[in-house]
């Protein structure tokens, strides 16, 4: 998902990552690379992976009791044991952007993608970072070459979207959000980006049409009702 303000570009991409498995206590090996996946579970219970994009703390939820070093160092280990998994450097970089190490994450993320396999997700938060820092080109390029490897993923498609929008190839922003409803991202999320579309080229009743529809799909999210308010206010109309 990606979210821009009124002014042009603050891309937000909801991120949902599912670790699959359940939690298990830590194998006895040091050197073997057993059940990666659920040794990652183990490692991250307690850190809620959202599935509600319109919640601001998308990966932590507020109060949860975390030992954020001594997870650190369970990630390290995982990933010294088992360097060819590209779920566990994932998670460590996703952690690494919520605390703002930006810059830590890019080169977990670069790892992961440098084998030019499908990495939907790494590729998906690789090119928010990017299209962040202004690298537009270097989003889309990543997200071009991931698509033709997982042409049905939809977040892969809702971030060429953002990255279209960015460099204001608009016409292929909606196609690209039309595609990824079709495959399976929600339409009150596709609503309310194809509305910022809408407001940004200047078809205020079309954006206003597109942010009713995304309140009315998801009243839980206020951004949709946000903006809904701004265009409304601005035209002398209606202040709720």
């Amino acid at each position: 998902m990606f979210c821009i303000n009124a002014r042009r570009v603050l891309v937000v991409l909801a991120l949902v990552i599912l670790v699959a498995g359940c939690a298990r206590k830590r194998p006895e090996t040091k050197v073997k690379c057993l059940q990666p996946a659920k040794q990652l579970a183990g490692i991250v219970e307690g850190v809620r992976f959202a599935a509600e994009p319109w919640r601001e703390d998308h990966l932590l939820a507020p109060g949860d009791e975390l030992d954020r070093e001594a997870m650190d160092r369970e990630l390290n280990r995982l990933a010294t044991i088992c360097p060819d998994e590209g779920e566990v450097a994932l998670v460590q970089a996703l952690l690494a952007s919520q605390r703002g190490e930006n810059h830590k994450a890019i080169q977990m993320l670069d790892r992961v993608l440098a084998d030019d396999k499908s990495h939907p997700e790494a590729a998906v938060l690789r090119a928010k970072l990017a299209f962040e820092q202004g690298g537009s080109r270097l989003g889309l390029a990543l997200l071009e070459r991931q698509i033709l490897l997982r042409p049905d993923h939809p977040g892969l498609r809702e971030s060429q979207a953002a990255g279209f929008f960015v460099v204001g190839r608009f016409d292929e922003a909606r196609r690209e959000l039309q595609v990824a409803e079709v495959l399976g991202a929600p339409s009150w999320r596709v609503a309310f980006n194809l509305g910022l579309i809408a407001e940004y080229t200047g078809d205020l009743k079309g954006a206003e049409v597109l942010y009713e529809e995304a309140v009315r799909l998801q009243p839980q999210w206020p951004a949709p009702l946000s903006r809904l308010r701004g265009l409304r206010v601005e035209a002398g109309g209606l202040t709720q």
